[in-house]
């Protein structure tokens, strides 16, 4: 049985940047979708591909947090249920005008209850104000390619050859990017100080 994450003393005072609850894929998942996208990330390794590591489900961005502010919201996120498998279904182009992200849609009645209730529990607390936002709509994040790129119909045509599949997810966390020669969302009391992004 895994430990949870012991809080850093030394980040107490500090505050978080770019807080997220999300849920996270399982290994299993994560080496499953490696595997079937590799060789798209070899036709195409030019892209900023999502290491398979940090692929997850975002259910709410919270931006910056303090350490009281961000121990509030585990207390929340604690009480959501945990989403064992889903259907990934179909592919995204979500972002601005000059670059899209590419993504995996993902069906799950769960993850839209979870956000639903982390929602309503946020606007109880008057210390917490999560960044205004889209309506929900799961979603894994593949890639990222310009939007002037003429080989995106191309790619959304191989991603779309791949789907449907299942995909397992563990339970949500409050997470936070730890940066370093490639970021990495991890717990927020994970222990890597050296690496943590904090002002």
């Amino acid at each position: 049985m895994t430990s949870n994450p012991q809080p850093n003393p030394s980040l107490n005072a500090r505050n978080y940047k770019r807080c997220f609850v999300g849920v996270m894929l399982s290994e299993s998942t994560q080496e499953k979708i490696f595997t079937i996208l590799n060789p798209l990330r070899e036709d195409f390794s030019d892209l900023k591909w999502s290491r398979p590591s940090n692929l997850h489900v975002t259910l709410r961005y919270m931006d910056t947090l303090s350490h009281a502010q961000a121990r509030s919201v585990q207390a929340i996120v604690e009480t959501l249920n945990p989403t064992l498998t889903c259907r990934s279904q179909t592919i995204l182009r979500l972002g601005g005008v000059q670059r899209k992200v590419l993504c995996l849609g993902v069906q799950s009645e769960t993850l839209s209850l979870s956000a639903q209730r982390l929602d309503q529990a946020l606007e109880t607390m008057a210390e917490v104000r999560p960044r205004k936002h889209e309506p929900f709509q799961a979603h894994v994040t593949l890639c990222r390619i310009a939007a002037i790129d003429t080989r995106l119909p191309i790619l959304l045509m191989r991603l779309q050859q791949i789907l449907p599949f299942e995909i397992e997810l563990k339970k949500p966390q409050l997470l936070t990017r730890f940066e370093g020669a490639q970021p990495l969302y991890q717990d927020w009391r994970t222990k890597v100080s050296h690496r943590i992004s904090v002002v």
